[in-house]
This record gives C-alpha cells, sequence and structure tokens, in this order.
C-alpha cells in the first residue's frame, strides 16, 4: 500500500511540475504506473479524480451560431452571386465571408440548386465574349485595351474568346468566327 501512495505522490509531482514533453515521456519509461496509464489513456487516475479532461471549445470565441434566418440570407445571397455575378461557389463564399463546404450545406439546407461550374464558365464565357465583340469590332479597342477593360489578362480573354468560336485577327484587329 505504501508504494502505491507513492506512486500516487510521484505522479502528482510529475502533473504539478508541469513537465516537458520529453521529460514526461523518460519518466513514463522508468514508472510502470505510469506507462499503464498512458496506454490506458489517464482513465483511472480522471475516475479518482485527481486529474480532469482538458476542455476543447469547439468553437473559436467570437463566433456564433448562425439561425436559420442567417443561413437563408446567406444562402440566397451565395445563390444570387452564383447566377447573376457568374462567381464561382468558392468565390461566392469568400465574398459572404464563409467557408465554401458551409455555403454548400447552407444551400443544401435551404433545397437551392446551383448550376454546375461549367454551366457558369459558359454563362461568363459568353457575357464576356459579348462585351469583348462590342468592345473590339464597335469600338475599335486592341485585344490587351479590351481585356484591361473587362478587367483580365490578354491570355485569359483570347481562351473566352476561343472557348466561344472566335479568333482576334491581328490585321484588321477584329474578332472573326472560327470556321469549322
Amino acid at each position: 500500500m505504501n508504494n502505491k501512495n507513492e506512486t500516487i505522490r510521484n505522479i502528482l509531482n510529475l502533473l504539478d511540475n508541469q513537465l516537458t514533453d520529453a521529460e514526461f515521456d523518460q519518466q513514463v519509461e522508468q514508472n510502470r504506473f505510469l506507462a499503464e496509464c498512458k496506454a490506458k489513456k489517464f482513465n483511472r487516475l480522471q475516475s479518482m479524480g485527481l486529474i480532469g479532461k482538458k476542455e476543447v471549445s469547439r468553437r473559436p470565441t467570437g463566433i456564433t451560431k448562425k439561425t436559420a434566418e442567417q443561413r437563408q440570407a446567406l444562402a440566397t445571397e451565395g445563390y444570387r452571386l452564383v447566377t447573376e455575378e457568374l462567381l464561382f461557389p468558392p468565390s461566392a463564399a469568400e465574398r459572404l465571408g464563409i467557408h465554401r463546404g458551409t455555403l454548400k450545406a447552407y444551400w443544401k439546407e435551404a433545397g437551392i440548386h446551383v448550376p454546375s461550374n461549367e454551366v457558369i464558365r459558359s454563362k461568363r464565357d459568353r457575357e464576356t465574349a459579348k462585351k469583348a465583340l462590342h468592345l473590339i469590332n464597335r469600338r475599335a479597342y486592341t485585344i490587351k485595351r479590351a481585356a484591361e477593360e473587362l478587367g483580365m489578362s490578354d491570355s485569359g480573354m483570347v481562351k473566352v474568346l476561343f472557348r466561344r468560336g472566335y479568333k482576334y485577327n491581328r490585321h484588321t484587329q477584329t474578332l472573326e468566327r472560327l470556321s469549322k
């Protein structure tokens, strides 16, 4: 019995001394009772009330759970960003200040079906090509100037136009339909 009390006192001293991980592991190797406690995840010491489980906060302080109305509003605004402003879901979530997985969960909860990335890209390309056609063919912009006006790189502009079936003729400085 005396040996058991001494062991418990040693354990309490170890816990009180706030040993580093390396020092604690060294003590565990030297003491069979500590090794057994570690293997059993200290359940016996916890049940005796000698140590307590560390409480882990699941949510960082300052963050509160959204109400159903807030989730619905975020889902609706996210849907508007995707369908009207033609943002991809991760960009819409970033603009709303939430994680993209959270936005998708809100859409699912609200029963909102969002278009696929291919549909969004097709609509975005159509709008961009329409604006580029107007700027280049009607207002005599160069492809570089039109790309700057639309907030994209000239190589990005060329890719969009190519996907929509257009090519830029450098000699005439106009957009032409690709022959099939």
